[in-house]
């Protein structure tokens, strides 16, 4: 058997196939791709199913498409012809097909909107071989059976089916949950729930905290003071009490578009989570501090959430910590845009027998996003384990950092497919 299962029909997955539909087209002899996608191509980026409204503006550069940095070096001969195919399926591509490219670089190449990105995205699925499936349902359990993958598949018509391979890659944005001790409260917010009910803050009175200070943050943040609702009192809490963007500097972008560029592997520990930090997680997009910058709507509050209570008048009671002084804030609403947890829909899919496979392999008692990332090899799999878990999101720290965002995607796509190409 030579089948891929890629779970969630995004820009990495949409990578994957195109990659593999040239390298077919090419004469190489290339799996079957089976994408499971519980709502649509790319879901998360239309706006109709949470993490975006869709006009947000895409924060990496349309450029870096599902085929950037075009630098293919593990097909041999032909390389040189997987990146030239590949630009059939570029951004520029599209443009030009639609009759849009003269006005794009006439505007001065700006970033679509993420609504933009995924009439992209569903633009190059349209072109796939007919090695691709695609299948609209929920992945419901995983397990292994003689050292293959075995999905079960509930589809949104008919009936559930198996879907075994020797290969299995996760995607998409990590599972969102409200945080441990939280009560329970109409006002309290994850980013999912946010964006599937946004629209109301539009005209809702009192004040809102956010939490985090990432780019879900600035997404939120920024389409809060979109709304110009001046009832509306807007607070971020910082752990340190600032906003820092990107630099956006050559020296950053070409370590997510090549880490090799800078010996990745050789730079410690510490300073590569220090980089990965202060370039991509802990940061707003320069985008967004531009649209910030020009409202006064909202203020920024120094502190960490150290513990949250609903007070007698159904307000929201946050306890900041900063340089160990504690206060309190009351808010009528709080949105959690800290981060989420990459290992938690793996967790709840797998089945004990696989669960207990994992653990052995990766040598720990638990599955975290730390234990799972200390082991990613150069295909972006856990290292050691058969069948082949591929796990680019959490492949930052080993491989390097474009891996788990939109920096490297045709990169991405090398190293994944590797393992199942002749």
């Amino acid at each position: 058997m030579n089948r891929l299962i890629i779970i969630g029909a995004g820009p990495k997955s949409i990578a994957i196939a195109a990659k593999s539909t040239v390298l077919s087209r090419l004469g190489f002899s290339v799996p079957e791709i089976h994408i499971v996608e519980r709502n649509e191509i790319a879901a998360n980026w239309g706006g109709k199913h949470g993490f975006t409204d869709g006009k947000q503006i895409l924060g990496t550069s349309p450029e870096k498409d599902v085929g950037f940095p075009y630098q293919s070096d593990c097909w041999d001969g032909a390389n040189a012809e997987v990146d030239q195919r590949m630009r059939f399926f570029s951004w520029s591509a599209y443009l030009i097909e639609s009759g849009n490219y003269s006005s794009w670089v006439d505007r001065g190449r700006p970033s679509p909107c993420h609504r933009e990105w995924a009439s992209y995205l569903k633009w190059v699925s349209e072109a796939l071989g007919e090695h691709v499936h695609f299948h609209f349902g929920s992945a419901k359990s995983l397990s292994l059976e003689s050292g293959i993958w075995d999905l079960l598949v509930v589809p949104r018509e008919g009936t559930e089916f198996q879907l075994k391979g020797n290969g299995l890659v996760l995607t998409g944005p990590a599972m969102d949950q409200r945080p441990h001790n939280v009560p329970n409260h109409d006002g309290i917010f994850t980013v999912e729930s946010f964006w599937k009910t946004y629209r109301k803050f539009e005209s809702l009175k009192g004040s809102v905290g956010i939490v985090g200070v990432g780019e879900n943050a600035a997404c939120i943040a920024t389409t809060l003071t979109a709304f110009k609702n001046e009832n509306l009192k807007i607070e971020v809490i910082s752990p340190k009490g600032f906003l820092y963007s990107r630099g956006e500097s050559f020296y950053e972008n070409r370590v997510y578009s090549d880490p090799a560029s800078v010996d990745w592997h050789h730079i410690s520990k510490t300073h590569r989570r220090e980089f990965i930090k202060r370039t991509d997680r802990g940061v707003f997009s320069q985008d967004a501090q531009i649209i910030l910058n020009r409202s006064s709507l909202m203020e920024i509050r120094a502190g960490r959430v150290t513990q949250l209570a609903v007070n007698p008048t159904n307000r929201i009671s946050v306890e900041l910590e900063y340089e160990n002084t504690k206060s309190e804030r009351d808010y009528d609403y709080i949105i959690f845009a800290t981060g989420s947890d990459q290992s938690l829909f793996l967790k709840r899919l797998v089945k004990s027998s696989a669960h207990e496979e994992i653990l052995k392999h990766i040598n720990s008692t638990t599955l975290t996003d730390q234990s799972l990332e200390e082991t990613i090899d150069s295909s972006l799999r856990v290292s050691g384990l058969s069948p082949n878990l591929h796990l680019p999101m959490l492949s930052g720290l080993r491989q390097g950092p474009g891996f788990a965002n939109l920096s490297c995607l045709g990169r991405l796509s090398d190293r994944i497919l590797k393992p199942y190409v002749n």
